[in-house]
């Protein structure tokens, strides 16, 4: 069920993307163009890191990237030296750019949660969903997606998302819906996959949602808003953040904050 039934994923994001085409437009909105600077300079390193460490091999693999919006995780792949990248987006507005930016990536215009049978089954080796899912406000179509991306994968092949994971209560409003580690768990399942990996991939840098301490998740936004006020020093603060959750990121099992995750889809019984 959607918590807004009036919400419209891809007018939203039509109109957000085609008004900034950027880290800002695709990331926290009310921080700033500095701070999303250095979040995604985290996302970045702490995406390196995991893709390296359960073994995924991009220059072999056939990628997908799906909510690729300014393209961030298409270079991210591209970097690590995958050959052969699909992006795959809601909006015009992102296809479009991505298709100028990337004349030689593969770039089309699909909604995950809708019919994807255009694609075969298999197709890819390591599909990439990064801070796009709590975007679906639609439960349904939550697991549609999930469902959709274990077909697209091959067995054996890899699922690498992020989302908050929270270990208490659900929270929804607007265009996103921060869902339950239980809730996300029981939806790879369902689509034939396993979880292999956990890890922080924010700590300080982005919203403190899952945690226990009263007043933290106020205390966060008050903040960043008071340093966003000013470019010159958030981008001071989010270079000081940036290197504290570099390390806190590579050394904790369980964050406050957004979490990358690892998936697998199962090899197929031999009967």
């Amino acid at each position: 069920m959607a918590d807004n039934d009036e919400f419209d994923p891809r007018a939203y994001w039509e109109r957000r993307l085609d008004a900034d085409w950027n880290q800002q437009g695709v990331g926290h909105a009310s921080l700033g163009q500095n701070l999303n600077k250095w979040q995604y300079r985290l996302r970045h390193d702490r995406f390196a890191q995991v893709v390296s460490s359960v073994g995924i091999e991009p220059s072999t693999s056939r990628v997908l990237d799906v909510g690729s919006g300014t393209g961030e995780y298409i270079h991210a792949w591209r970097s690590l030296g995958a050959d052969d990248v699909t992006g795959m987006d809601l909006t015009d507005a992102a296809v479009t750019r991505l298709r100028e930016r990337f004349p030689e990536t593969t770039v089309v215009r699909r909604d995950i949660t809708e019919d994807v049978d255009d694609f075969p089954a298999g197709q890819f080796d390591v599909i990439s969903c990064m801070d796009v899912l709590f975007h679906v406000t639609d439960d349904d179509r939550y697991v549609s997606a999930l469902r959709n991306i274990g077909r697209l994968l091959r067995p054996g092949g890899f699922f690498v998302w992020s989302d908050l994971f929270l270990h208490g209560r659900e929270s929804r409003g607007g265009h996103i819906v921060w869902r339950s580690l239980k809730r996300a768990e029981d939806a790879v399942r369902a689509a034939d996959m396993d979880v292999v990996l956990r890890e922080p991939l924010f700590w300080l840098l982005n919203e403190p949602r899952d945690t226990k301490i009263p007043g933290a998740l106020t205390a966060w936004k008050g903040g960043m808003w008071l340093v966003s006020r000013n470019e010159r020093v958030a981008d001071s603060i989010g270079q000081r953040l940036w290197r504290l959750d570099a390390r806190l990121t590579s050394h904790r099992r369980e964050s406050p904050s957004t979490e990358i995750m690892v998936c697998r889809r199962r090899e197929v019984e031999q009967g």
